[in-house]
């Protein structure tokens, strides 16, 4: 038998605590590896920035975007890798792109 059913206001009192992370800001970014491609080039299609703050999904999106420049440029089997390099207390992070240009 289903209870039976009540059409009261019935008060709820709700809290939410939030815990924030230390923030992490990019202290610099670095490619390193790259001898066919000018570092300028692929630093301009880039979103991370010395300054601004640290996403590891934008650090995702830069290395394919650095991929498909490799890509685009005749290099089918080009590869990078990323590193956050994370300072010891997580407020600071020094991005390594590495290039693995392969032939073209």
């Amino acid at each position: 038998m289903a209870p039976e059913r009540r059409d009261e206001d019935i008060g709820v009192s709700l809290a939410v605590t939030i815990v924030e992370n230390a923030r992490t800001v990019v202290s610099s970014v670095r490619i390193e590896g790259n001898a066919s491609i000018g570092t300028e080039d692929l630093e301009s299609n880039l979103g991370l920035e010395a300054g601004q703050p640290f996403f590891i999904n934008q650090m995702a999106l830069d290395r394919d975007a650095i991929e498909l420049q490799y890509v685009n440029a005749g290099f089918q089997n080009a590869a990078v890798d990323s590193k956050p390099n994370l300072s010891a207390d997580g407020t600071r992070a020094e991005v390594v792109f590495t290039v693995r240009e392969g032939p073209r």
